[in-house]
This record gives C-alpha cells, structure tokens and sequence, in this order.
C-alpha cells in the first residue's frame, strides 16, 4: 500500500508489474500500473449524500470510462478486477503525473500554456458529463440562453476558493509558528498504532 495516493489520503493497493514486450529486446518491454480504485473513506455530506445507485468505485470506473475510452485514448488504459479489488491499469510513465500547481512554472506557467491546459480540461469534464445521463439536460437548464454563464460562474467560484485557499495558508503558516511542528499536539499511549496499522504504514514503534 502506498500512503497518500488514495481516495482522501487512504493507502491503496498498488503494484508496478513489468510486462516482456513482443521481441527479446528490452526496448519493447513496459512497466504496468496496477491500482486500487476504493470507495472514499469520506463521508458523502454533499446532498443528496448519494449521486449514484452503485458504488463510488464504480462511479470512478464509469467516469474513467467516459473520459478515456475513446479512438486515441492510450491504449494500455484499462480496468479489471484483482482478487475482488477493482483496479486501474495503464502504462508508468513520467508523463501520468499528478496535476500539481507547483508543476505549472516556466513554458508550462504562461498564459497560453493555462489557457490550452484549461480548454484540454473543461474539454475532457464536458466528455464526463455528456457520458452520465440526466447532467447534461441539468446543465442546459441551468445555464439558460447565456452561452458564457458556465465560464462566468466558474471563473467565479475560482477566484473566490483561490482567495479561501491564500487565507487558509496564512492562518496555517501563523499556527506552524506559534504551535510547531505537531501544531500543539501532544501524543499518549492511545494514539501508539496497533501492530496491523504498523504493518501497513511500514514504520516500528
């Protein structure tokens, strides 16, 4: 299990499996990604709590299939089951990298390069919506006649929760400070990891 690469920070199952390509020659070979796809161990306080009747599992599998299945999708994306575990399969490689923030600085930080990696996104969100039946008509209705009201409000609610964000690290950054490290936090015998959980996180206490 890899800490941090879960549903709400939770460990998955992953495992990175070498498959020979077609020759003897070690060029063609590829590494595999295999990973859990779990239900979120948070809980669905969004109303109506539950958007779906299957699983949150599934509705990650579903949305993946929407967004990726397509002619020029790549082609060593799939899903499968191990052992019981749904699982994500592609290929490990640098370029399926998380998008991070931080990563977006130089040529990839530009206003041309935001605006094409903004359209590539909305572009693949609309694919998502238009493959789960009932949100597209919701949209419609929602938008009315004004072609431009979904990049209004998006841009919108962008700025404000780019605001929230500033603010919250500000006040992170004044408890660092004043608490330290652990932010005030002071361990006893309760909070020791049982031998299960220190197998898992793979540390010795």
């Amino acid at each position: 299990r890899e800490v941090g690469t879960g549903v709400a920070s939770r460990a998955r199952v992953r495992f990175l499996v070498l498959v020979e390509g077609a020759s003897d020659d070690d060029a063609d070979d590829v590494i595999l990604e295999v990973k859990e796809v779990p239900d979120p161990n948070a809980p669905a306080f969004v109303p109506p709590g539950v958007s779906a009747d299957v699983s949150p599992a599934e509705r990650a599998v579903r949305a993946a299939r929407a967004a990726w299945l397509r002619p020029d999708a790549e082609p060593l994306w799939g899903h499968a089951m191990l052992r019981g575990l749904p699982v994500q399969v592609r290929a490990e490689r640098e370029a399926h990298k998380t998008l991070r923030v931080a990563r977006l600085v130089e040529e990839l930080g530009t206003e041309e390069a935001l605006i094409e990696l903004g359209t590539a996104l909305g572009t693949l969100l609309a694919r998502v919506h238009a493959g789960s039946a009932g949100t597209v008509p919701a949209i419609a209705v929602a938008l009315g006649d004004r072609r431009d009201a979904l990049a209004d409000e998006t841009s919108r609610v962008a700025i404000a929760w780019a605001d929230r964000v500033d603010s919250d690290r500000a006040l992170f950054a004044a408890a660092l400070e004043e608490e330290g490290p652990l932010l005030g936090f002071r361990r006893d015998r309760a909070d020791a990891l049982d031998p299960e959980e220190r197998a898992i996180f793979g540390v010795d206490e």
